[in-house]
Protein backbone atom coordinates (compact mmCIF):
# COMPACT_ATOMS: atom_id res chain seq x y z
CA UNK A 1 0.00 0.00 0.00
CA UNK A 2 2.79 2.25 1.02
CA UNK A 3 4.13 1.39 -2.81
CA UNK A 4 0.96 2.00 -4.76
CA UNK A 5 0.27 5.51 -2.71
CA UNK A 6 3.93 6.92 -3.13
CA UNK A 7 3.35 5.87 -6.91
CA UNK A 8 0.26 7.57 -7.45
CA UNK A 9 1.41 10.86 -5.72
CA UNK A 10 4.44 10.48 -8.26
CA UNK A 11 2.46 10.12 -11.55
CA UNK A 12 -0.16 12.92 -10.06
CA UNK A 13 3.24 14.78 -9.79
CA UNK A 14 3.80 15.09 -14.00
CA UNK A 15 0.38 17.30 -14.15
CA UNK A 16 1.40 19.78 -11.04
CA UNK A 17 2.99 22.39 -11.94
CA UNK A 18 6.31 22.70 -10.33
CA UNK A 19 6.54 19.17 -8.94
CA UNK A 20 8.84 16.42 -10.03
CA UNK A 21 8.26 13.14 -10.99
CA UNK A 22 11.28 10.87 -9.19
CA UNK A 23 11.67 7.17 -9.05
CA UNK A 24 14.22 8.01 -5.92
CA UNK A 25 11.11 9.58 -4.08
CA UNK A 26 9.35 6.43 -5.16
CA UNK A 27 11.63 4.04 -3.81
CA UNK A 28 12.61 6.41 -0.38
CA UNK A 29 9.13 6.32 0.15
CA UNK A 30 8.26 2.73 -0.13
CA UNK A 31 11.29 1.88 2.25
CA UNK A 32 10.16 4.77 4.72
CA UNK A 33 6.78 2.20 4.44
CA UNK A 34 8.77 -0.78 5.35
CA UNK A 35 10.51 1.01 8.04
CA UNK A 36 7.33 2.04 9.33
CA UNK A 37 5.70 -1.24 9.11
CA UNK A 38 8.68 -2.75 10.89
CA UNK A 39 8.46 -0.76 13.43
CA UNK A 40 5.08 -0.96 14.34
CA UNK A 41 5.20 -5.09 13.91
CA UNK A 42 8.30 -4.59 16.47
CA UNK A 43 6.49 -2.80 18.69
CA UNK A 44 3.72 -5.07 18.97
CA UNK A 45 5.76 -7.63 19.75
CA UNK A 46 7.72 -6.26 22.91
CA UNK A 47 4.21 -4.83 23.85
CA UNK A 48 2.71 -8.02 24.05
CA UNK A 49 1.84 -9.59 27.70
CA UNK A 50 4.02 -11.54 29.00
CA UNK A 51 2.25 -15.42 30.61
CA UNK A 52 4.20 -16.29 33.51
CA UNK A 53 4.12 -18.95 35.88
CA UNK A 54 0.35 -20.22 37.36
CA UNK A 55 -0.93 -18.32 34.46
CA UNK A 56 -0.47 -15.12 35.41
CA UNK A 57 -0.03 -12.41 33.07
CA UNK A 58 2.35 -9.48 33.26
CA UNK A 59 1.47 -6.55 31.63
CA UNK A 60 4.10 -4.35 29.67
CA UNK A 61 4.13 -0.71 30.36
CA UNK A 62 3.27 0.25 26.46
CA UNK A 63 3.25 4.06 26.89
CA UNK A 64 6.87 3.60 28.24
CA UNK A 65 7.88 1.48 25.24
CA UNK A 66 6.05 4.12 22.99
CA UNK A 67 7.97 6.81 24.53
CA UNK A 68 11.20 4.88 23.60
CA UNK A 69 10.39 4.93 20.25
CA UNK A 70 9.72 8.32 20.17
CA UNK A 71 12.76 9.07 21.88
CA UNK A 72 14.72 6.38 19.76
CA UNK A 73 13.19 8.55 16.72
CA UNK A 74 14.24 11.79 18.02
CA UNK A 75 17.93 10.93 18.47
CA UNK A 76 17.93 9.52 14.83
CA UNK A 77 15.75 11.34 12.47
CA UNK A 78 15.76 12.06 9.88
CA UNK A 79 16.88 8.38 9.16
CA UNK A 80 19.13 9.25 6.24
CA UNK A 81 22.66 8.53 5.87
CA UNK A 82 25.40 10.82 4.58
CA UNK A 83 26.53 9.51 1.27
CA UNK A 84 30.04 11.59 0.74
CA UNK A 85 33.10 11.79 2.26
CA UNK A 86 33.89 15.89 2.40
CA UNK A 87 30.26 15.95 4.26
CA UNK A 88 31.70 13.08 7.24
CA UNK A 89 35.14 15.43 7.08
CA UNK A 90 32.29 18.37 7.44
CA UNK A 91 30.68 16.67 10.62
CA UNK A 92 34.20 15.85 12.27
CA UNK A 93 35.43 19.28 12.14
CA UNK A 94 31.89 20.39 13.45
CA UNK A 95 32.39 17.95 16.19
CA UNK A 96 35.73 19.50 17.38
CA UNK A 97 34.87 22.67 17.07
CA UNK A 98 31.04 21.86 19.06
CA UNK A 99 30.27 23.38 22.55
CA UNK A 100 31.45 21.28 25.71
CA UNK A 101 28.91 22.23 28.33
CA UNK A 102 25.99 24.57 26.98
CA UNK A 103 24.29 25.06 30.44
CA UNK A 104 20.89 24.51 29.56
CA UNK A 105 20.95 21.89 26.66
CA UNK A 106 23.38 19.85 28.74
CA UNK A 107 20.97 19.42 31.74
CA UNK A 108 18.50 18.59 29.19
CA UNK A 109 20.47 15.88 27.67
CA UNK A 110 21.32 14.52 31.16
CA UNK A 111 18.10 14.17 32.38
CA UNK A 112 16.27 12.70 28.89
CA UNK A 113 19.41 10.38 29.08
CA UNK A 114 18.29 9.14 32.93
CA UNK A 115 14.91 8.96 32.10
CA UNK A 116 15.54 6.96 29.22
CA UNK A 117 16.61 4.43 31.57
CA UNK A 118 13.46 4.94 33.43
CA UNK A 119 11.95 4.20 30.84
CA UNK A 120 13.28 1.20 29.66
CA UNK A 121 12.96 -0.32 33.20
CA UNK A 122 9.41 0.27 33.22
CA UNK A 123 8.71 -1.58 29.74
CA UNK A 124 10.01 -4.66 31.59
CA UNK A 125 13.16 -4.75 29.08
CA UNK A 126 15.29 -7.07 30.70
CA UNK A 127 18.66 -5.89 31.90
CA UNK A 128 17.49 -2.15 31.44
CA UNK A 129 20.92 -1.19 32.47
CA UNK A 130 22.72 -2.65 29.61
CA UNK A 131 20.34 -1.91 26.35
CA UNK A 132 20.40 1.79 27.93
CA UNK A 133 24.72 1.57 27.30
CA UNK A 134 23.93 -0.10 24.20
CA UNK A 135 21.46 2.95 22.71
CA UNK A 136 23.94 5.11 24.01
CA UNK A 137 26.82 3.36 22.38
CA UNK A 138 24.80 3.29 19.25
CA UNK A 139 22.95 5.88 18.54
CA UNK A 140 25.37 8.91 19.25
CA UNK A 141 27.94 7.69 16.77
CA UNK A 142 25.49 6.71 14.58
CA UNK A 143 24.50 10.77 14.14
CA UNK A 144 28.20 11.49 12.43
CA UNK A 145 26.56 9.40 8.97
CA UNK A 146 22.81 10.80 9.46
CA UNK A 147 22.47 14.05 7.24
CA UNK A 148 21.22 17.69 8.93
CA UNK A 149 22.45 15.74 12.47
CA UNK A 150 25.80 17.60 14.05
CA UNK A 151 26.78 15.97 17.34
CA UNK A 152 28.77 17.78 19.54
CA UNK A 153 31.28 16.95 22.48
CA UNK A 154 28.34 17.80 25.47
CA UNK A 155 25.98 15.42 23.99
CA UNK A 156 28.55 12.64 24.68
CA UNK A 157 29.37 14.11 27.53
CA UNK A 158 26.03 14.40 28.95
CA UNK A 159 24.80 10.87 27.78
CA UNK A 160 27.53 9.37 29.79
CA UNK A 161 26.22 11.77 33.10
CA UNK A 162 22.76 10.49 32.83
CA UNK A 163 23.78 7.07 32.25
CA UNK A 164 25.99 7.46 35.82
CA UNK A 165 22.95 9.08 37.20
CA UNK A 166 20.29 6.06 36.25
CA UNK A 167 23.07 3.86 37.33
CA UNK A 168 23.40 5.46 40.61
CA UNK A 169 19.68 6.83 41.34
CA UNK A 170 17.12 6.25 38.96
CA UNK A 171 16.72 2.64 40.21
CA UNK A 172 15.41 3.30 43.56
CA UNK A 173 11.45 3.07 43.67
CA UNK A 174 8.98 4.90 45.13
CA UNK A 175 9.95 8.54 44.28
CA UNK A 176 7.76 8.53 41.63
CA UNK A 177 6.22 12.18 42.78
CA UNK A 178 9.77 13.75 42.78
CA UNK A 179 10.82 12.41 39.41
CA UNK A 180 7.76 14.00 37.90
CA UNK A 181 8.31 17.26 39.59
CA UNK A 182 11.72 17.46 38.62
CA UNK A 183 10.84 16.60 35.05
CA UNK A 184 8.23 19.80 34.88
CA UNK A 185 10.64 21.93 36.38
CA UNK A 186 12.82 20.71 33.50
CA UNK A 187 10.60 21.47 31.14
CA UNK A 188 9.71 25.12 32.96
CA UNK A 189 13.81 25.98 32.34
CA UNK A 190 13.71 24.71 28.69
CA UNK A 191 10.35 27.03 28.37
CA UNK A 192 12.25 30.41 29.64
CA UNK A 193 15.27 29.76 28.78
CA UNK A 194 17.36 32.27 28.88
CA UNK A 195 15.49 34.09 31.01
CA UNK A 196 16.21 37.64 28.90
CA UNK A 197 12.50 39.70 29.43
CA UNK A 198 11.71 42.34 27.34
CA UNK A 199 9.97 45.08 29.05
CA UNK A 200 8.25 46.38 26.50
CA UNK A 201 7.02 45.50 22.82
CA UNK A 202 5.31 41.85 24.10
CA UNK A 203 5.05 39.50 20.81
CA UNK A 204 2.02 38.47 19.35
CA UNK A 205 0.69 35.03 20.92
CA UNK A 206 -0.06 33.03 18.01
CA UNK A 207 -3.82 31.23 18.27
CA UNK A 208 -3.54 29.06 15.61
CA UNK A 209 -2.55 25.53 16.32
CA UNK A 210 0.71 24.01 14.64
CA UNK A 211 0.79 27.27 12.17
CA UNK A 212 4.66 27.48 13.13
CA UNK A 213 5.52 24.12 12.87
CA UNK A 214 3.88 23.74 9.60
CA UNK A 215 5.37 27.13 8.07
CA UNK A 216 9.00 26.18 8.85
CA UNK A 217 10.90 23.57 7.04
CA UNK A 218 9.40 20.17 7.31
CA UNK A 219 12.75 18.39 8.79
CA UNK A 220 13.23 20.88 11.50
CA UNK A 221 9.83 20.89 12.40
CA UNK A 222 9.35 16.87 12.85
CA UNK A 223 12.43 16.98 14.95
CA UNK A 224 10.69 19.70 17.16
CA UNK A 225 7.89 17.68 16.92
CA UNK A 226 9.47 14.44 18.06
CA UNK A 227 11.44 16.05 21.44
CA UNK A 228 8.31 18.15 22.40
CA UNK A 229 6.29 14.65 22.19
CA UNK A 230 9.28 12.71 24.07
CA UNK A 231 9.28 15.65 26.83
CA UNK A 232 5.46 16.12 27.06
CA UNK A 233 4.65 12.54 27.34
CA UNK A 234 7.12 11.24 29.37
CA UNK A 235 6.39 14.22 31.77
CA UNK A 236 2.53 12.76 31.46
CA UNK A 237 3.86 9.39 32.21
CA UNK A 238 5.89 10.49 35.44
CA UNK A 239 2.50 12.19 37.14
CA UNK A 240 0.47 9.24 35.63
CA UNK A 241 3.52 7.03 37.92
CA UNK A 242 2.94 9.17 40.60
CA UNK A 243 -0.86 8.33 41.23
CA UNK A 244 -2.90 10.79 38.86
CA UNK A 245 -5.63 10.20 36.44
CA UNK A 246 -4.38 10.40 32.83
CA UNK A 247 -6.23 13.96 32.41
CA UNK A 248 -5.12 15.36 35.73
CA UNK A 249 -1.56 14.73 34.30
CA UNK A 250 -2.24 15.81 30.87
CA UNK A 251 -4.12 19.08 32.26
CA UNK A 252 -0.94 19.49 34.62
CA UNK A 253 1.53 19.41 31.83
CA UNK A 254 -0.81 21.49 29.74
CA UNK A 255 -1.05 24.11 32.52
CA UNK A 256 2.65 24.06 32.81
CA UNK A 257 2.83 25.39 28.87
CA UNK A 258 0.45 27.05 28.75
CA UNK A 259 2.18 29.46 31.80
CA UNK A 260 5.67 29.04 30.22
CA UNK A 261 3.86 30.16 26.48
CA UNK A 262 2.25 33.42 28.14
CA UNK A 263 5.33 34.16 29.65
CA UNK A 264 7.08 33.84 26.31
CA UNK A 265 5.38 36.84 25.19
CA UNK A 266 7.83 38.67 27.07
CA UNK A 267 10.74 36.37 26.09
CA UNK A 268 12.55 38.20 22.27
CA UNK A 269 13.14 35.16 20.10
CA UNK A 270 10.61 32.67 21.61
CA UNK A 271 7.11 31.96 20.07
CA UNK A 272 4.39 32.55 22.12
CA UNK A 273 1.32 29.90 21.07
CA UNK A 274 -1.38 27.79 21.77
CA UNK A 275 0.28 24.87 20.66
CA UNK A 276 2.33 23.16 23.02
CA UNK A 277 -0.62 23.29 25.60
CA UNK A 278 -2.40 21.90 23.00
CA UNK A 279 0.00 19.09 22.24
CA UNK A 280 0.08 17.88 25.80
CA UNK A 281 -3.80 17.42 25.85
CA UNK A 282 -3.51 15.31 22.88
CA UNK A 283 -0.87 13.39 23.73
CA UNK A 284 -2.00 13.01 26.76
CA UNK A 285 -5.57 11.55 25.32
CA UNK A 286 -3.14 9.21 22.67
CA UNK A 287 -1.26 7.35 25.85
CA UNK A 288 -4.16 6.63 28.14
CA UNK A 289 -5.96 5.10 24.82
CA UNK A 290 -2.60 3.14 24.54
CA UNK A 291 -2.70 2.18 28.30
CA UNK A 292 -1.54 -1.57 28.84
CA UNK A 293 -4.80 -2.36 30.93
CA UNK A 294 -6.86 -2.67 28.02
CA UNK A 295 -4.50 -4.97 26.16
CA UNK A 296 -4.09 -7.53 29.25
CA UNK A 297 -7.63 -7.45 29.28
CA UNK A 298 -8.29 -8.38 25.93
CA UNK A 299 -5.26 -11.02 26.04
CA UNK A 300 -6.99 -12.78 29.51
CA UNK A 301 -9.88 -12.85 27.87
CA UNK A 302 -8.70 -14.49 24.16
CA UNK A 303 -6.68 -16.92 26.07
CA UNK A 304 -10.15 -17.86 28.54
CA UNK A 305 -12.00 -18.45 25.04
CA UNK A 306 -9.05 -20.33 23.36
Amino acid sequence: MGLLLSAAIEMTQLFTPGRVCSAVDLVNNTLGAGAGVFCGRLFERLARPKLEVLGKWKAVDRVALALLFCRAASLLFPLFPITSLPALLHQATLFVQGPWLPPIPFLSAVVAWLVTGRLFHAAGVRSADFCLGILLLLVLPAQFVIIDRHPAPADFLAAIAGFLLYFSIGRVPGREKWWALGFLALILIRGLAPFYFATSSPQNFIWIPFEPLLSMNWQAGMYILLEKTFYYGTAIWMIRAAGLRWFVAAAAVAAVLAAIEAVQVWLPGRTPEVTDPLMALLIGGGLRVMRAERFTRRIRVKARHD
